[in-house]
Parts: structure tokens; sequence; C-alpha cells
């Protein structure tokens, strides 16, 4: 769905004449969050219905300086 596309490169929701952007916002987020190992996924109820951004990274190693 439209949820999985906002994260591509260039990925733009279905309000593209409502919102200014690129499409690079999300897309960088997400290969920064896979970099670290990490997980970025995105929920919605559907058009115009908002959306939550859900970022998950690893614990990592607490003896790491």
């Amino acid at each position: 769905g439209e949820a999985s596309l906002i994260c591509e490169l260039f990925g733009r929701g279905s309000n593209i004449e409502e919102r200014r952007g690129m499409g690079l916002g999300l897309f960088i987020a997400n290969q920064i969050t896979e970099t670290l190992g990490g997980k970025l996924s995105v929920e919605s109820d559907g058009n115009h219905a908002g959306a939550t951004f859900i970022l998950r990274l690893p614990a990592g190693d607490k003896t790491a300086v």
C-alpha cells in the first residue's frame, strides 16, 4: 500500500498537491535506521487519517564507549 511506498526514494503520498517535499526525508531516515540495524515502520487507518511512525533500534552494547 501507500505506507510502504513513502519510505522509497522520491516516494510521496497521495496528497502531493497539498504537501511540499521531494520524497527524501523518510527514505534517508529509513536508510540510517537500517544501517544501525533497526526498522522504521508506519501505521495508518487510511487516507487523511494521519500516520504513526515507529522507529526501532537495537539496544546495543552497554560496555561500548
